[in-house]
């Protein structure tokens, strides 16, 4: 018997997708963030009104009859001249790296949405049942599929990297904290600190320590907007000595405050009124 395995699938297994919340949500005036910047994905089906988002680029006008994609890491400003309802997700497409698949997009994507499809989508939303959450999870998939293949997003998915810096990636990720060293992680694996940076650089394009970073304040950002957990908690959690320090560095890193990003983005999302999709 003869069997030929499915390459895509392959593919398909080094993404990992976290919808990480979703809801109905009212907007007017109050509703805004300036100079924001999440380590998710924010998708908003407009079904009423209008908003905007406007990164240093390009500023992107948000009506009814599309959805918008809003890569991480992209700042911008967004905000609502008068009224506005939507239903929107925060996402995550990660890849085993850890990085966000959406990462590639530079700016806003947007995507027409007919007027059946986006019944269909809030159909789903006020369903509380398992079968209506898988469905809303392919509804959604399908809907990044065609951004992804409108943008070209995803061409970089075969890169496989050496097994050094791929048991470094893994062991970061499952040990995240601002302690890890490149010492630390090259006596793991029996090479020496100038063996395991060159092959960083080479295959990742950065440091070690610029690795270790990235991953430990998009982790703290995903904490301080998705959970309650007090920050001097999530500072313990990342390994920083204190929480003095931790905000310090996240300042640094983010232009924010941890209370500051923290406040901004609760205002600005998830205290807009609203209906959490279950």
């Amino acid at each position: 018997m003869k069997v030929d395995r499915l390459q895509c699938l392959d593919h398909a297994n080094t993404i990992t997708p976290y919808i990480l919340e979703g809801g109905f949500a009212s907007l007017d005036p109050s509703w805004r963030l300036r100079r924001y910047c999440a380590p998710y994905s924010r998708l908003y089906y407009l079904t009423g009104g209008e908003a905007y988002v406007e990164s240093p680029r390009r500023k992107t006008v948000m009506v009814p009859g599309n959805l918008y994609l809003i890569p991480p890491r992209l700042t911008f400003d967004a905000g609502c001249p008068a009224r506005a309802q939507k239903i929107y997700f925060h996402l995550n497409l990660l890849k085993k790296d850890g990085y966000d698949l959406c990462m590639e997009l530079q700016e806003v994507a947007s995507l027409p949405v007919s007027e059946k499809r986006l019944c269909a989508l809030e159909a789903l939303c006020r369903e509380q049942n398992f079968l209506a959450g898988l469905q809303l999870k392919t509804f959604l998939q399908e809907d990044l599929v065609s951004i992804f293949s409108r943008e070209g997003i995803g061409a970089g998915l075969e890169v496989e990297y050496s097994p050094p810096v791929r048991e470094t990636v893994a062991y970061i990720r499952q040990h995240l904290s601002v302690q890890l060293s490149v010492k630390s992680l090259a006596a793991r694996l029996y090479l020496s600190e100038s063996t395991l940076a060159q092959c960083f650089r080479r295959e990742l394009g950065k440091t070690v320590g610029l690795y270790i970073d990235e991953m430990v304040f998009f982790e703290a950002q995903r904490q301080l907007l998705l959970t309650d957990r007090p920050v001097r908690q999530i500072s313990d959690d990342l390994g920083f000595c204190d929480q003095f320090y931790f905000s310090r560095r996240f300042r640094l890193w983010s232009g924010k405050t941890p209370t500051a990003y923290r406040g901004e983005g609760k205002f600005g999302e998830r205290f807009c009124k609203k209906k959490r999709v279950e």
